[in-house]
């Protein structure tokens, strides 16, 4: 009895020792922001235009996903008025609207992945656009004495989590950050 588990353990061993063993971690995930604008108020005279802010912003896109978002992190909501559209071009295409109705709204930090629809990297960078738009209704504000369309912004993002795709992966990351106290992961004699 002692001899078969003894011969189990040997093979397993000697299996155990021709197997490659291999350790891979995940690839670094880099975040980076770009920020679209600064929150925002905007009066009709009386009424507002149809749309009343657009902006195109080019970013550099190696990979990853692609968000956008209310803070540099890619956590917070968009905040805006009325209605929202984004749309890449060049070298890609694809759009969103979103119009929930009336009044200032949130929106939770959306996914644009999916419309950059190109093969990857873009050197060149990548064209987003956002534009609000007062289509359906507005919102009123007196403004000397008067009432007048208003419209209101948050700040926005793109946030993109990148992956490091030129890094080796790493065997060990460590739980502390060393580098920012001037050291060095190498013994120094």
């Amino acid at each position: 009895m002692h001899t078969q588990y003894l011969l189990s353990i040997v093979a397993f061993l000697i299996l155990y020792s021709t197997c490659v063993l291999s350790v891979h971690a995940a690839r670094e995930i880099r975040t980076r922001s770009y920020k679209i604008h600064n929150p925002q108020q905007f009066f009709g005279n009386p009424h507002l235009n149809q749309t009343y802010f657009h902006k195109t912003i080019n970013f550099p896109y190696k990979s990853g996903r692609v968000f956008i978002s209310g803070n540099p992190e890619g956590t917070e909501p968009i905040s805006f008025s009325h209605s929202t559209m984004i749309y890449a071009t060049y070298p890609s295409s694809g759009s969103f609207q979103y119009s929930p109705g009336c009044g200032q709204k949130t929106m939770q930090p959306i996914d644009i992945t999916q419309f950059l629809t190109f093969q990857s990297p873009a050197p060149n960078g990548v064209n987003v656009t956002i534009k609000y738009q007062n289509k359906f209704c507005s919102l009123g504000q007196k403004v000397d004495g008067t009432t007048v369309s208003f419209a209101e912004i948050g700040q926005v993002y793109i946030v993109n989590f990148e992956e490091d795709i030129e890094a080796p992966d790493p065997f060990l990351r460590l739980p502390w950050n060393y580098e920012s106290k001037g050291l060095c992961c190498i013994n120094h004699p």
